[in-house]
């Protein structure tokens, strides 16, 4: 044991000292940055624990043993969320001593594996949360009695629960992620599910409180018109409808209260019935069991959470011993994907899709379309696109939200109108990273385009082209949301398809621009780019301050119709807006072309200095 706890501490400074290299590494000032942070979170992690166990003691015996219980699973949630994001941020991170490493040392296979187990407790996330949750565990001893001791082996076992699960986690992500590409693919993957996940929640309100509101409306209408019929037939005064008024406006006001304090007993059910059974809430149901002095749930709670750590630690345990023998996959699977090309080759049959690099695409020569083939294969490998269509998601999903909600009958309908072509602009605007920058993200592969005997202008083409089906295909998606979510007309929904053309065609006309001119180098797999120069920094921002103004002409077709009907110059039944995009598109299809041959010969005077820069080495 003695042992065991000398290599720990080893691990550990060793690890630190890495740690602390490489920041020197990058300068003296981050390097004192490094230090000024870990002593700031020294002293946040003394005061959490001073002012919860103060605060505790004082709060837990003017409040509820139930709102405690609600507090507690409040705070779990938010732990969770907070662990959840840390957890992401380390898979991003290469570390400088993983099990890999650590495996070469003359240490036995229980010692690495529980070294690097216990090594993640030494995280920020936990430096920040555990001595709060100790001064309020230690609160409640204060407040209620011997009894809450029971909360600390509660906390223990939440905590080992959750680093064991995340450990085992952690192992499995990391055999799935052997590949870099999968690895950012696969990080990619979890954040668009995780806030698709968060929104599920919001969506569901927006549901009942429709359901609610609906039934609310039809009692109030009915009585309403009860009223209106009484004084068209002349059965109460002027004084007795102004009272009845308010008995309405008074019982509709009582009713909505009880409903929100109907709602609010409903989810204090739900966490109760929900404390029992799911795992990371037991600790909530073993401290409310222990104030009314039922200290059996609370050890039932601990002792399952215990198992669930053990198991998880078991069976990742496994995995090391998996990654010790060299075993990352098992011989079947690799005996299959060495089968399966053989398979196929003696079998003599054709794949059942055709490769996007022999499609011909209608209308383009063949340079063009092995561009735009070759960039929009190699943006759909890239992790960076994945994440950049978190954005647009997030849009879709509060759109969903309106639709199960029911949308306010007192917004104006130029206000609906407005809604579907500024989601399609705010869709077009999360992928500007990529758009203003085409060339940093071919990296190495951009000299592929300098040494192809090829006019500039077809490069560019094609890259414009590879970027539209992700761009419009988002559009479009925002566009059709809106649209359901909000009543508009048929035109208006042609006429936002139309739209999303101009706006991605006039988009591209500046991206190109700037890729030309200030192309910054990309990290593998990321989306933060080199340091780039002040005047590459400066082209950007004003670029991105200089964006809206290209909603000028976007915006023209739908204002003029709006300020027509609205002053009744036409009729409301003319789709003014569909005829002018009608107009206004091979307009700007045609100023398209003609500045992409200048542009063009742009690329080709500077095409050697972006080769310099987005080929360039980055760590």
């Amino acid at each position: 044991m003695i042992r065991f706890f000398e290599q720990f501490v080893t691990v550990i400074w060793l690890r630190q000292k890495l740690l602390i290299n490489s920041w020197r590494r990058h300068g003296l000032l981050n390097l004192i940055l490094l230090l000024s942070f870990s002593i700031t979170a020294l002293i946040g992690s003394m005061i959490g624990f001073t002012a919860s166990l103060t605060l505790g003691s004082f709060l837990f015996q003017q409040v509820t043993p139930d709102q405690i219980m609600y507090g507690i699973t409040a705070g779990t949630v938010i732990f969770l969320v907070i662990w959840i994001f840390g957890v992401l941020t380390d898979l991003q991170q290469t570390e400088s001593l993983s099990l890999e490493n650590l495996l070469h040392l003359p240490m036995s296979l229980t010692g690495v594996f529980l070294i690097n187990y216990f090594r993640s407790w030494l995280s920020l996330t936990l430096a920040m949360t555990v001595p709060p949750m100790v001064g309020l565990s230690v609160a409640m001893v204060i407040a209620y009695g011997w009894e809450l001791l029971i909360a600390m082996p509660l906390l223990l076992s939440f905590l080992l629960m959750i680093t064991g699960v995340t450990h085992l986690f952690r192992g499995w992500v990391a055999e799935l992620m052997a590949n870099k590409r999968r690895k950012n693919t696969i990080l990619a993957s979890i954040v668009i599910v995780i806030v698709l996940l968060s929104q599920l929640p919001m969506m569901l309100q927006m549901a009942f409180m429709r359901n609610q509101r609906s039934q609310n409306q039809n009692i109030y209408q009915q009585e309403l018109d009860n009223l209106y019929a009484k004084i068209n037939a002349g059965t109460v005064s002027p004084q007795d409808v102004q009272e009845q008024m308010n008995e309405l406006s008074e019982k509709a006001g009582f009713e909505r209260r009880r409903q929100s304090d109907q709602q609010l007993k409903d989810i204090g059910n739900v966490v109760k019935t929900t404390a029992r059974w799911l795992p990371i809430t037991w600790q909530a149901h073993g401290i409310r069991a222990a104030i009314d002095g039922r200290l059996l749930p609370g050890v039932l709670c601990s002792l399952g959470m215990f198992t669930i750590a053990a198991l998880a630690l078991w069976r990742s345990y496994i995995g090391t011993l998996r990654i010790y023998r060299g075993t990352y996959t098992s011989a079947k699977a690799i005996s299959q994907r060495a089968e399966a090309p053989a398979a196929e080759v003696s079998n003599g049959k054709k794949p059942k899709w055709k490769s996007m690099m022999t499609w011909e695409l209608p209308f383009l020569s063949e340079t063009t379309t092995t561009i735009t083939l070759g960039s929009l294969r190699s943006l759909l490998r890239a992790p960076e696109s994945k994440v950049l269509l978190i954005s647009p998601l997030i849009f879709v999903c509060i759109f969903v939200g309106i639709i199960l909600g029911g949308v306010p009958d007192e917004i104006p309908e130029q206000v609906y109108r407005v809604i579907p072509p500024a989601g399609c602009v705010f869709a077009l605007f999360t992928m500007m990273q990529i758009l203003q920058n085409q060339f940093g993200y071919d990296r190495a592969g951009f000299r592929v385009f300098v040494l192809a005997p090829v006019d500039r202008r077809d490069v560019l083409l094609g890259k414009n082209l590879a970027i539209a089906p992700l761009m419009l295909t988002t559009c479009l998606a925002l566009s059709t949301a809106a649209t359901i979510a909000f009543p508009v007309g048929v035109w208006d929904f042609f006429a936002n398809v139309m739209f999303s053309v101009v706006a991605f065609l006039l988009f591209c006309l500046p991206g190109n621009a700037i890729s030309i001119l200030a192309p910054i180098a990309m990290k593998p797999g990321s989306l933060a780019g080199a340091n780039p120069s002040f005047i590459t920094f400066v082209i950007q921002f004003v670029a991105y301050m200089l964006f809206p103004f290209l909603l000028l002409p976007m915006a023209a077709p739908l204002a003029v119709d709006i300020l027509l009907k609205e002053f009744e110059i036409i009729s409301e039944s003319i789709p003014l807006y569909f005829l002018l995009l009608i107009v206004e598109l091979p307009l700007i299809a045609l100023l398209y072309l003609w500045v992409m041959k200048a542009l063009g010969h742009l690329l080709e005077k500077r095409e050697l200095r972006i080769l310099e820069i987005v080929a360039q080495k980055v760590e």
